[in-house]
This record gives C-alpha cells, sequence and structure tokens, in this order.
C-alpha cells in the first residue's frame, strides 16, 4: 500500500498548473498498474476526494482539434498569415467572354479594369478585394 500513496503523490503533483498533461498520463497508467497489482475495489478508489477530482477532470487538458491534421475547411476559413502553410487568398483565373467565346487569363485579385483582347467588352471591375465579374461571363480557376 505505500506504492499506492506515493501515486496519489504523483497525481496530486501532476495536477498542478504548471506540470505537463504527459506527467498525468503516466501517473494514471502507474495508479492503473497499482490497482491491477492489489486488487482494489472501484468503490475504494471513489471514496477519495483526490481520485473524486481526478477522474472528473481527466479530460480537461485534451484539446478538441487536432493541431497536427487541421481540417482543410478550418484552414481555408483562416487568415492567410495565421494557416499551418502560409498560403495567399488570390489566384489566377481564365475568364471566358460571353459575345466571343476568348479565354483571358487574369489575377482574381486585380486593381484595373479587365477587357477582352478581341471584342473589348469589360470582364471584370476591380473592388476592394477580389475583381468583379460582369454577367454572362465564366471563370475557371487556374491549376496550381
Amino acid at each position: 500500500m505505500e506504492n499506492l500513496t506515493y501515486c496519489k503523490l504523483q497525481i496530486w503533483l501532476a495536477q498542478k498548473p504548471y506540470t505537463h498533461f504527459f506527467f498525468i498520463k503516466i501517473a494514471f497508467d502507474k495508479l492503473n498498474k497499482l490497482l491491477t497489482d492489489f486488487k482494489l475495489s472501484k468503490s475504494d478508489i471513489l471514496n477519495d476526494n483526490l481520485f473524486k477530482s481526478l477522474l472528473v477532470n481527466k479530460n480537461r487538458n485534451l484539446m478538441e482539434i487536432d493541431l497536427l491534421h487541421p481540417d482543410s475547411e478550418q484552414q481555408r476559413i483562416c487568415h492567410k498569415k495565421k494557416r499551418l502553410v502560409q498560403s495567399p487568398n488570390s489566384y489566377f483565373m481564365d475568364i471566358k467572354c460571353s459575345s466571343c467565346y476568348a479565354l483571358t487569363t487574369a489575377f482574381s485579385h486585380a486593381q484595373s479594369v479587365i477587357t477582352c483582347e478581341g471584342c473589348q467588352q469589360i470582364l471584370a471591375q476591380p473592388s476592394g478585394g477580389k475583381c468583379k465579374l460582369t454577367v454572362g461571363c465564366s471563370v475557371r480557376r487556374k491549376a496550381d
């Protein structure tokens, strides 16, 4: 039983805010091993206030999201500099003219008016961020 009190002390130290979650995991593994060695029942353990608080708060340090493998949807919504790998929101695109069906390559955040090479029709106009396409023009995003 001496080892069990030592393990309780380790778990109590692991609950302090300046220690790491990994130490709590090691303490849990040692506790499970001790419980199987001494064959104590769960009711004996649950009577102790320390173990009650430990069982209630054991998942407090777990994160709900995986930082190493974020969702692509989550990364798309993030700011361009706060992504796991920084990438711009802009892209190049092909715009098909509605009258002569000619393709024009343009930048998505262009700051000047984009016109068709063949018929001089306005394809897109700048607006603070992405360009606004004219009605009838179709767009295809260029492959990276």
